[in-house]
């Protein structure tokens, strides 16, 4: 295996990592909105 391969390989676990947290911030963002939406209605807003 050569420097070539290793970059590969960090470049394939580097996309997939950024996969993982796009996916893991889009359902924390649902739950953070729903959050503030509830904070919103019950401060008369």
């Amino acid at each position: 295996m050569g420097i070539r391969a290793g970059r590969t390989r960090r470049i394939l676990k580097t996309v997939h990592a950024c996969r993982e947290l796009q996916s893991l911030l889009a359902s924390k963002s649902e739950a953070i909105e729903e959050v503030a939406s509830k904070v919103a209605s019950l401060m008369g807003g």
